[in-house]
């Protein structure tokens, strides 16, 4: 019969797999901007891990245009045609204005590059 590890083996094993995760994910290696710059992209969706500003920023996204990540969806049944029109362009930037996104923000110039009235190529 196996013996049951103690809380405190329990409690080491633990903090050994975080401190490896962390490892493997950088953050023990970045410096202390890199890991700010991480975790405000990451609070901009709304997300508490590093990784996921980590890998937003290795995508392109800074902490402005993250807000769009969620319009994405929203973005790509409107190119599902082919090509966005002038009236779903229109409802999606309603749609990102109402939920706070100003006109002069890089958010909104994301936005825009995203849904620009003409055939994809």
């Amino acid at each position: 019969m196996t013996e049951k590890p103690s809380e405190e083996e329990e409690k080491y094993f633990r903090a050994e797999d975080q401190r490896r995760i962390a490892e493997m994910r950088g953050e023990l290696t970045a410096d202390e901007a890199t890991k700010a710059e991480w975790r405000t992209v990451a609070e901009a969706v709304g997300a508490q891990d590093l990784e996921v500003g980590r890998r937003l920023i290795e995508l392109g996204f800074n902490t402005d245009t993250a807000r769009i990540l969620f319009f994405i969806p929203l973005i790509e049944v409107a190119w599902a045609d082919g090509k966005i029109g002038y009236e779903e362009s229109y409802r999606i930037v309603d749609v990102v204005r109402h939920r706070g996104i100003r006109a002069t923000s890089a958010a909104y110039d994301f936005l825009s590059q995203l849904t620009i009235h003409q055939s994809r190529c």
